[in-house]
């Protein structure tokens, strides 16, 4: 991860062997948590997550996708005041905006693929959900609007948390080369990150 330009803080460790029944994502989380708490120290902490753009997304958290929003556009701070809106008022469609530009909030898991049919239970139930994810995806879309050249890249996660960092190009495409990302392959991480 140092080589994709992350944990610049961190004393280089080399590779590193993981050994035991462990599960490595999880391991490699609780480190990156580590890391991003600074031991309770703010002021560097603060500074390790604006530096990386991470962003930690924990099951059960109560966040709301406007708070998910906040969290992943901190380290973009010529984009500050992204929003998220409804398209029409009573609609369940929503969009990322920034000024006069806007992207769609598309969730894939609301998409069968196997029929390609689309879960209707938020239309019946009146209720939108969305993914940390796609909410991701679709901020991409609107920071390659406005120009910007970092994304944000979702890194491998346990089932129970997901983490997000800003990236370049490059630092993406050599993370995903080393099985580090929740996307993989060269189409998949140009897909995810807009570029």
């Amino acid at each position: 991860m140092q080589a994709a330009s992350l944990l610049s803080e961190l004393p280089p460790i080399g590779p590193v062997r993981h050994e035991g029944d462990g599960d490595i994502d999880c391991q490699r989380l609780d480190m990156l948590v580590h890391y991003y708490s600074a031991d309770d120290n703010s002021e560097v902490a603060e500074r390790r997550r604006l530096e990386d753009g991470f962003f930690l997304y924990q099951e059960g958290d109560p966040t709301n996708a406007h708070g998910i929003i906040a969290g992943l556009t901190h380290a973009f701070t010529d984009v500050s005041g992204v929003k998220l809106e409804r398209l029409r008022p009573n609609d369940l469609d929503l969009v990322l905006k920034h000024g006069d530009f806007m992207s769609a909030v598309v969730d894939e898991a609301d998409e069968d693929p196997d029929t390609g049919e689309i879960d209707l239970r938020e239309l019946e139930e009146g209720v939108s959900t969305v993914s940390v994810y796609s909410l991701a995806r679709a901020l991409n879309r609107l920071l390659a609007r406005l120009g910007s050249r970092p994304r944000v890249v979702p890194l491998r996660g346990d089932g129970r948390r997901e983490a997000y960092v800003s990236l370049s190009i490059t630092d993406a495409l050599a993370l995903a080369k080393e099985g580090l990302l929740e996307i993989e392959g060269v189409e998949e991480v140009m897909d995810f990150g807009a570029w």
